[in-house]
């Protein structure tokens, strides 16, 4: 099989726009940090009510309101990690030309997040499965995207089908020569957001901290998520992903839900601001990248966003996150690639 092109992994490429996947992935973490600083306090504070008794023993700093920041953070930063996936490049290759396509990469982004917490504190299952959840939704207004919506849509692909394109992505990220480029784009993202690190103050400068380190665990982890899924669920006579078929289609619908089980709370009140937060600092990028998209909603609704924002005294052209995406977009004539 063809070796992988030196400029992948991308988030985007087309005949005019090659993005690179760790800049596209600092830029939105960065932007959701700079858009929500003053926001992200506050609604720590507002939704500690709603969840203040907590368990038995457990101190305030160990429920997940107080850390929601660092759950924004770390969507953020992985939710588009699947677009390593050498198997989207060599579907492109076959393709020929025009754009890559990079369907359901949000499943499996949330998957490798909700996998990567499986033997950790109660605390840290809560951030990392709440960060999946909300990196599984943010594509969640196109058709059939939403993970309430896999294998209801009328017309589309069943349960199955999709499970087997997230089953073949993920297998892609785990040959070796992928996991050298997953590692890779997770020490960029961590690299960038280490430097910036001086921009943030106070909750968010701490959350920020908190979120690179857990990019270092999620690195660590990615390569054992195999070996780890085969250990809880044994199954005679079934060889490995044949197992991971079947865990994938379990976490897809785990990944629906907004009720936990084990906490027997409603998370709604959490998911859904941090999703709304993702969509807005992933689209403000992607729509300062030049992207070019046959999804005409986007950009009016992320003109609306803009004048929000600036009716809230953000001067949306003087975001250093967004500098940052011009720097990078301005060296990229498109090309390199196949």
């Amino acid at each position: 099989m063809r070796p992988l092109e030196s400029s992948w992994p991308v988030a985007f490429y087309s005949s005019k726009v090659r993005v690179p996947l760790s800049k596209h992935l600092a830029a939105v973490t960065l932007c959701a940090a700079e858009l929500f600083s003053h926001e992200l306090p506050l609604l720590k504070e507002r939704l500690s009510s709603l969840f203040e008794e907590g368990r038995e023993g457990e101190k305030q700093e160990e429920r997940l309101p107080h850390s929601i920041g660092r759950t924004l953070l770390l969507a953020a930063a992985l939710h588009d990690l699947a677009k390593a996936s050498p198997r989207y490049y060599y579907a492109f290759l076959k393709k020929g030309s025009g754009k890559i396509s990079f369907m359901y990469h949000e499943l499996a982004s949330a998957y490798i997040v909700y996998r990567s917490a499986v033997h950790e504190s109660r605390e840290m299952r809560r951030i990392f499965w709440t960060a999946a959840k909300v990196i599984a939704r943010h594509h969640a207004a196109m058709e059939g995207r939403h993970p309430q919506d896999i294998g209801k849509v009328r017309g589309g692909e069943s349960l199955s089908d999709v499970r087997e394109r997230v089953s073949s992505i993920l297998q892609g990220l785990w040959q070796p020569e992928a996991q050298k480029v997953v590692d890779k784009v997770i020490e960029e993202v961590r690299s960038k957001l280490e430097e910036s690190s001086s921009r943030f103050t106070g909750y968010v400068a701490n959350e920020m901290r908190a979120a690179r380190d857990m990019l270092d665990h999620v690195r660590d982890q990615i390569p054992r998520i195999p070996r780890i899924v085969k250990s809880f669920r044994k199954s005679k006579g079934s060889d490995l992903f044949d197992i991971l078929r079947r865990d994938v289609e379990q976490v897809i619908n785990i990944l629906a839900k907004v009720y936990d089980e084990d906490n027997k709370k409603n998370y709604y009140p959490i998911i859904a601001p941090l999703s709304g937060a993702l969509i807005i600092a992933d689209n403000l990028v992607a729509d300062y990248e030049r992207r070019t998209s046959d999804d005409k909603a986007s950009p009016i609704y992320m003109r609306h966003w803009q004048k929000e924002l600036m009716r809230r005294g953000r001067d949306i052209s003087s975001l250093s996150c967004l500098q940052y995406v011009e720097s990078y977009v301005s060296k990229s004539n498109a090309p390199a690639l196949p």
